[in-house]
């Protein structure tokens, strides 16, 4: 019993950090709002996707966390089916304008960093995909289990910010290095995830 509270009050510290860390992220690119050249740079003739592309993208962040919170989604099953409907919303309509993005902006800066990213986008629509498709048919562990995977990728645009303010992978070379911080920032997070799952799972 001591050891479930503490898991669950673990859990509880984890969802509430990604969630402080979410709405610094947010705030930090509040920039892209003005609409200004200044403010948008290369992305001011897609401004319209790439405003849609952050905005939504951060209701898929906010939203996460109470979705995979247990006692949230039993204590308001309502409200946690609306959220649901939000965020698989959400990442369609954030995914589609980041992949439109891949091919335009994201080109510019080189193929290997394009290609990184659509791959990613591609996990993320498909993993959602799948956890609404799971709560459809019923299936609610694999509903569960895909939204954690889902998760993990929104999650991994969030590191891919953070770490490209970090100095010494900025002495590396955003063009250089980029693809390989998209690959690991999603990759890892999900091995990892399916490790302990399948752990769990023999016990």
């Amino acid at each position: 019993m001591k050891n479930t509270t503490i898991t669950k009050n673990l859990k509880l510290i984890h969802g509430a950090f990604i969630l402080l860390i979410a709405i610094f992220f947010i705030y930090e690119n509040r920039r892209f709002y003005l609409l200004t050249p200044e403010a948008l740079g290369k992305y001011i003739d897609v401004k319209w996707v790439i405003v849609s592309h952050i905005f939504f993208g951060s209701l898929a962040l906010l939203s996460g966390p109470f979705l995979l919170w247990e006692y949230f989604r039993n204590r308001f099953l309502k409200t946690h089916r609306l959220l649901g409907k939000v965020y698989v919303i959400a990442i369609l309509i954030s995914g589609l304008g980041a992949l439109y993005l891949t091919f335009t902006t994201g080109l510019e800066v080189n193929l290997p960093y394009s290609f990184a990213l659509q791959i990613q986008i591609l996990v993320w629509l498909i993993s959602t995909g799948f956890a609404y498709w799971a709560v459809r048919k019923r299936k609610m562990v694999q509903h569960k289990e895909w939204m954690a995977r889902s998760y993990i990728v929104t999650l991994a645009f969030l590191a891919q910010a953070m770490l490209f303010k970090m100095p010494f992978i900025i002495a590396l070379g955003f063009a250089e290095f980029f693809p390989t911080v998209v690959w690991l920032s999603w990759s890892v997070p999900l091995f990892l995830y399916q490790f302990d799952l399948s752990r769990q799972q023999k016990k």
